[in-house]
């Protein structure tokens, strides 16, 4: 008899401790849904996965401190939204890099003239257009020397290129070219 509660009370041990370590567990833990939802334009960073208390995980990046946001409002420590960014260093975008153009941007807006083509293509004339590389770095450029460059295409400091002048520079200097074109055109009779 006693041999046969002893093997009872052995299952019985065995039972509840299966029960309460297996099963039981399964019982008390409770169930949560977390529902992540992104709105566009989405808050700033790279996300890969999640992390509950941080809002970031493994190679997943969040810091709402570190972007200015649209409004003028920008939460770097000691940088305010009208701040110039300098990089050192690629800058790569798998879209657009827009500069504001807009009418409700600029004042004092003024037709070129004749002369101001002209002028952009004198200039031109004396670019003198180089290869290059950065310092330390391995790709080689084509481009101008910002201290040789025309004023108008350079920053104050005549050390940066200022790339929506340049292009506006470049469109302007097409524009006459093709214009001269047309004109010889006209004059030889081609179509």
């Amino acid at each position: 008899m006693f041999k046969k509660a002893k093997g009872l009370s052995l299952i019985l041990v065995l039972t509840i401790g299966l029960w309460g370590g297996f099963l039981l567990p399964c019982f008390s833990q409770s169930t949560e849904t977390l529902t992540i939802t992104t709105y566009y334009p989405s808050p700033f960073g790279v996300y890969g996965e999640l992390r509950t208390k941080r809002m970031a995980i493994g190679d997943t990046y969040y810091d709402p401190s570190q972007h200015c946001w649209p409004g003028g409002s920008c939460a770097f420590p000691d940088i305010n939204a009208n701040t110039d960014l300098e990089v050192e260093g690629d800058i790569h975008a798998l879209g657009s890099i827009c500069s504001g153009s807009s009418r409700d941007f600029k004042e004092d807006i003024r037709p070129f003239k004749e002369m101001d083509y002209q002028s952009l293509i004198d200039k031109l004339k004396g670019i003198d257009i180089v290869y290059y590389k950065f310092k330390g770095r391995k790709n080689t450029h084509i481009g101008v020397i910002a201290e040789d460059a025309p004023s108008e295409i350079v920053n104050s400091a005549k050390k940066l290129i200022n790339i929506p002048d340049y292009l506006g520079f470049i469109l302007a200097v097409v524009k006459a070219q093709q214009e001269e074109i047309e004109n010889l055109k006209g004059l030889n009779n081609i179509k």
